[in-house]
């Protein structure tokens, strides 16, 4: 599908593809081309977007209050000189909006080649029990393609998981097997998280931080020095 725009590049069309409230979907072997609106799952159960091709301008794939999604084997390119979207974030929209859970973000190849030089994440998370395997993020010499983890704040009301008032916080993170120009892993360090491993990941800059001695971290290689 290619999607269209305006003279000024202003979209003429919505998201790419979207789903609201939807269970047992793929989203499989498509073609979008000209995306300047996203990729884009709310509130949704057991979902698959697999074996996709996006030429964006800044279109992401967006995942935002959904439970059981599988994110695998997607090539998004950044194709303008003006734009520099978020490849693919897992986020909450609302305070009151359940988190999400059991993401898998693998093989995935985010592209900055052709892109502006404006900073952007090429993954970043919110959620608990995110598995961000095997990508490959290429940026194009700006502070793009990175890898971002963060803490959600939410409605105490809406998810008994919380361990501490007002924050879920981001349990059962796995970083493992990933190039990217820089890894950025940071949640309040008053709060405890658990199971987190980061291992054998390919930092291009030497930006990589985690702030959690909790987190299992071995055999990164950081602006090519291996950092224990």
């Amino acid at each position: 599908m290619e999607l269209e725009h305006d003279e000024s590049g202003k979209k003429l069309s919505s998201e790419s593809v979207g789903l609201g409230d939807r269970e047992n979907v793929v989203v499989e072997n498509n073609h979008i081309i000209n995306a300047s609106d996203d990729l884009g799952v709310h509130s949704c159960k057991n979902v698959v977007i697999r074996d996709n091709k996006i030429e964006s301008l800044d279109g992401r794939i967006y995942i935002s209050g959904t439970r059981g999604c599988d994110i695998e084997n997607n090539n998004l390119y950044y194709i303008s000189p003006v734009f520099s979207g978020m490849g693919i974030k897992v986020t909450v929209e609302h305070s009151f909006q359940a988190p999400n859970t059991d993401i898998r973000i693998h093989n995935n190849i985010v592209d900055y080649t052709k892109a502006s030089n404006t900073p952007n994440y090429g993954i970043w998370v919110q959620g608990q029990n995110i598995e961000i395997v095997n990508n490959t993020l290429i940026s194009n010499g700006a502070s793009n393609a990175r890898i971002w983890v963060d803490v959600i704040g939410i409605d105490d009301n809406q998810d008994k998981r919380l361990k501490n008032k007002g924050y879920l916080v981001p349990d059962k993170i796995t970083i493992k097997n990933n190039k990217a120009k820089s890894l950025y892993c940071v949640a309040d360090t008053r709060f405890e998280v658990s199971d987190w491993v980061i291992s054998n990941n390919i930092i291009e800059s030497d930006w990589f931080v985690c702030n959690r001695k909790e987190a299992v971290q071995k055999s990164n290689t950081v602006n090519g020095c291996e950092k224990k």
